[in-house]
């Protein structure tokens, strides 16, 4: 799979090196973003307020695959600790964006049913939309996943009525590979589907 030209300036500007990682008890556990805006940890059950909080806004719920609309708060919870399990067995890689102490958006990398491959989403909270943050975090955590855990492919996809998501997924160097349907679980609905990869 071919690279765009740009990708290792795309990759560098938020290369993720030691110098960047917050340590507590001998364990890298957090991330820090190279502009300072914010940092990526892993999700804690007490995120589940704040997680809810954004999730329930439905320029979120629609535009990823799995969030229902009207996601209560023990949802929530129990989502963070099968999280916790497939984390804690390698199956699946999660981080939380923070800014200061509040929890602005989360990005998994996970299979989906039937499909070999870990599928990379993400969602930001509104109030954040627009600054840059999406790009800066989901390249940080591409990054971690490859260094740190030794991933080397995983793909992605965004729904065709939201180009932004396919915008960020390009510019932290995914390509299109093809098209597909998934179902929303926020819209109730099956919805075509930009499908992209990124091999590193």
């Amino acid at each position: 799979m071919r690279r765009p030209k740009n990708h290792d300036k795309m990759i560098g500007e938020a290369f993720v090196s030691p110098f960047l990682f917050r340590f507590y008890g001998g364990k890298k556990v957090e991330i820090q973003s190279k502009s300072g805006r914010f940092y990526l940890r892993s999700l804690r059950l007490s995120d589940a307020e704040q997680i809810n909080s954004s999730i329930r806004d439905p320029r979120i719920y629609q535009n990823v695959a799995r969030i229902p609309p009207n996601q209560t708060i023990d949802n929530t919870k129990q989502f963070i600790l099968d999280c916790e399990e497939k984390v804690d067995r390698k199956e699946s890689f999660v981080k939380t964006i923070v800014d200061g102490k509040r929890v602005i958006g989360c990005i998994t990398a996970s299979p989906f049913p039937n499909h070999p491959f870990l599928d990379v989403g993400y969602w930001i909270a509104p109030a954040y939309w627009g600054r840059g943050i999406a790009t800066e975090a989901v390249s940080i955590f591409l990054n971690w996943m490859f260094q740190e855990e030794n991933v080397i492919f995983v793909t992605a996809g965004y729904f065709v009525d939201n180009p932004a998501s396919g915008r960020v997924l390009r510019k932290c160097g995914f390509l299109t590979c093809g098209r597909s349907k998934y179902y929303c679980s926020g819209r109730d609905a099956t919805v075509e589907c930009v499908d992209m990869a990124y091999c590193m």
